[in-house]
């Protein structure tokens, strides 16, 4: 027990959300048995997870309306580490043909099932972190409070005493503490979804409440990836920069990975990769950056196709200096970021050009591309190098830095 505390649920945010995996493997085991013995779901009422603080006691109380394991069950698996309630079960399942193996299942029966006392902590805010997108609901107990209208006697002061029909009463407000089930996981998952089936509207709305945006995205792509490695992924294209741009560069949270609907991390180059070991590991997160990256690059190229110059002109005034760096450092890219590259010009100082614009409006005998590098294009007017370039009539790119 001493062990499973102190290493494997060291972090208090993974405890809980191994619990509620299991509280979701539990409900997921009784459906899947019911399909044979539909007679299980009779006194089962409503599938679903309640979570229940007790800061007094210091304690939460985590019940589910599934089934977990037999006593010999638990005598077998609980506290072991290296032994799955749920993995047996998943084998059963395969070699039973008539169920069929496609489910949900994401917990482990074994090591979540010890005394969840040892845990106090604040359970909404790590529901809606680790465990929004789980299939069954999931009641958190919350505390809120009210203003009620109450009355009260006006006594005033050397008055005798009035019969009680006769007593004058004052309202007034006063503030009451009640208790209740909050809903904790309403944000629904659509990355499970057919794309065909889901509105612009809802992946909107997905995305601002995921990424706390207030801002509708510029483009989203939502695929399937088969083969080698299977996932699914929804990637959108913000519509406005983080604040200071070179948190973008040195670490990003804006990837998130999640395993049978629980979220396992935001630090995807990071944490991800140092956690399984080499080489299967490694060789998995290459397969999904690789395809990750490459449906990120088709996006902006939509966008730079699109009839709408406007989205890529603010996709450019947040994200150019980006694409531009990514140039220098990423090499592996060159010949995707190029196209996307977009400069002002001594012959269209409002709208930006590409580098195949460019070269398009080159005259015959022009054999090389000329460019500036300067603050603003006030500063590039008064230039005496492009003064030269215009007496000749030659077009000059302008990058402002």
């Amino acid at each position: 027990m001493d062990l499973i505390v102190h290493s494997l649920y060291s972090h208090k945010e993974v405890f809980l959300r191994e619990l509620v995996s299991n509280a979701s493997d539990a409900l997921d085991k009784l459906r899947f048995l019911s399909v044979t013995e539909p007679s299980l779901l009779g006194d089962a009422g409503e599938l679903e997870i309640r979570i229940k603080p007790d800061p007094e006691n210091g304690t939460i109380t985590i019940t589910d309306t599934g089934v977990g394991m037999t006593k010999e069950e638990l005598i077998d698996c609980l506290g072991t580490i290296a032994q799955s309630g749920t993995s047996k079960f998943l084998k059963a399942l395969k070699e039973n043909k008539e169920l069929g193996a496609d489910n949900g299942l994401i917990g482990q029966f074994g090591v979540g099932f010890i005394q969840h006392s040892l845990l106090q902590t604040r359970v909404s805010g790590l529901v809606k972190n680790y465990s929004q997108f789980v299939s069954f609901p999931i009641y958190t107990w919350q505390e809120k409070s009210r203003s009620v209208e109450v009355e009260e006697e006006e006594v005033k002061e050397g008055e005798e005493e009035k019969p009680e029909g006769e007593k004058k009463k004052k309202k007034k407000n006063v503030t009451e503490k009640y208790w209740y089930w909050e809903l904790g996981n309403e944000t629904k998952l659509i990355w499970m979804r057919n794309s065909k089936e889901v509105e612009k509207e809802e992946y909107q709305k997905f995305y601002k409440n995921t990424f706390n945006e207030f801002l509708d995205p510029l483009a989203h792509t939502h695929f399937t990836t088969e083969g080698e490695v299977e996932f699914k992924s929804v990637l959108y294209i913000p519509g406005m920069a983080p604040l200071n741009n070179e948190d973008v560069v040195a670490k990003t949270k804006n990837i998130h990975l999640y395993v049978k609907r629980v979220f396992i991390s935001d630090d995807f180059d990071g944490e991800l990769v140092s956690s399984y070991p080499p080489p299967s590991m490694c060789l998995t997160v290459r397969i999904m950056r690789k395809r990750l990256v490459r449906k990120t690059f088709d996006m902006i190229q939509e966008i730079s196709e699109s009839e709408t110059k406007e989205d890529y002109k603010i996709f450019w005034e947040n994200f150019g200096k980006l694409l531009k760096l990514g140039c220098i450092e990423g090499s592996g890219n060159h010949k995707r970021i190029t196209p996307l590259l977009r400069f002002f010009s001594s012959k269209s100082e409002e709208d930006l050009i590409s580098l195949d614009d460019y070269t398009e409006n080159m005259g015959e005998n022009q054999k090389a591309i000329y460019y500036l590098a300067t603050e603003s294009l006030k500063s590039a007017r008064t230039s005496p190098f492009l003064e030269k370039l215009l007496q000749k009539d030659i077009e000059v790119q302008i990058d402002l830095f």
